[in-house]
């Protein structure tokens, strides 16, 4: 159990956001993911192919093994190529890919 003098109060302490990344379906940046919501875009789809086949995974009876029982989600664009555009290097792995959305906020 803490006492009064182990609790520490944040209320005062100072805190800075210096920038926020983010990568949306339909959206480039926050600025236009919040446009998003606020106009109303539906950003659900079906699976793209440029993703995955659908058909190899999707089975309509939640029980079978091994299989997804939705084909829709909210998918993001391909963003190797973009990455590869703007550093003209070979493409990257996804970890890197959420490094490159900070850097997009920056």
């Amino acid at each position: 159990m803490k006492t009064d003098q182990q609790t520490t109060d944040f209320t005062m302490t100072p805190l800075a956001i210096v920038g926020i990344g983010s990568m949306f379906p339909d959206a480039e940046n926050s600025h236009q993911f919040w446009t998003n919501i606020k106009t109303g875009v539906d950003s659900i789809r079906e699976v793209p192919e440029s993703h995955w086949r659908a058909d190899d995974y999707f089975d309509a009876d939640p029980k079978s093994r091994d299989k997804v029982y939705a084909k829709l989600g909210g998918f993001l664009s391909p963003v190797s190529l973009m990455i590869h555009t703007c550093f003209g290097c070979n493409l990257i792995p996804i970890s890197e890919k959420i490094s490159f959305s900070g850097w997009k906020s920056a």
